[in-house]
């Protein structure tokens, strides 16, 4: 990956646009960071497509997150690391084994009053928001129109899924349907 780096320390990233990057977007490892206004479109990478946090403590604000591709996590990926996520709106991302939207590995993340609208994976569980290992808290969000092949909208395996408030509207899945 050749994202823009983070490494440690405390760094604040606002009103930013990344448009159109075959290696991805923000990296952090080991940091602090918290987003705001964050514009991803076009981008493509392994993991963390437009976010890739390990080992961090992310705070993401009003990231959106569109037309993206990437094989876990591609708007956000946490790995071993715990992050809040507000007010994301990410559509049209495809996940290729999940998690087009959010993805979580041994992390704990908490998502609230998001959007996730027209993602997709083809593999695995959960096309919106994915979590292995993970305690994943959704809040007050929307999932429409997801497709995968199990959990269309959220998923998670080895972990603690929690669903709260929130809408589930023409999702699709071959299998297990809208959450898994």
């Amino acid at each position: 990956h050749l994202h823009r780096r983070v490494d440690g320390g405390h760094v604040v990233l606002a009103g930013l646009t990344i448009v159109n990057e075959a290696n991805g977007g923000v990296l952090a490892d080991g940091a602090e960071l918290v987003v705001q206004d964050l514009l991803l479109s076009g981008l493509v990478a392994d993991n963390g497509a437009g976010i890739w946090a390990i080992d961090s403590d992310l705070v993401a604000y009003q990231v959106r997150s569109r037309a993206s591709e990437g094989y876990w996590g591609t708007a956000i990926y946490a790995q071993d690391s715990t992050a809040t996520i507000v007010g994301a709106d990410v559509e049209g991302n495809l996940g290729r084994r999940g998690g087009a939207g959010v993805y979580a590995l041994r992390s704990t993340v908490e998502v609230r009053r998001s959007r996730f609208a027209s993602n997709s994976s083809t593999h695995l569980v959960g096309s919106a928001v994915h979590g292995e290992e993970s305690e994943l808290t959704v809040v007050g969000s929307l999932f429409e129109g997801n497709s995968g092949v199990s959990g269309a909208a959220a998923g998670n395996v080895s972990g603690v899924l929690t669903l709260h408030a929130s809408t589930f509207r023409d999702n699709s899945a071959s299998s297990a349907g809208t959450v898994y």
